[in-house]
């Protein structure tokens, strides 16, 4: 699982944690996955983890071929 920093801000009443908005809308779009496909959502972070690898993998395999 994909997990981005929080950050957090001083304010006049205190720190306060602020969400990284990309965070928020990776974990929507899990959501929408989820019911999409009807599985967990343990799932979909593999299914994301297996398409990563599966681009890498092409992007090494295509610089190899290009040089």
């Amino acid at each position: 699982m994909i997990i981005w920093p929080k950050r957090r801000l001083a304010g006049p009443h205190g720190a306060h944690d602020v969400v990284n908005p990309r965070m928020v809308e990776l974990e929507v779009a899990k959501e929408i996955l989820s019911e999409l496909f009807d599985i967990r959502t343990h799932e979909v972070d593999e299914m994301i983890r297996q398409r990563m690898e599966e681009r890498q993998a092409y992007d090494q395999a295509f610089n190899l071929c290009a040089a």
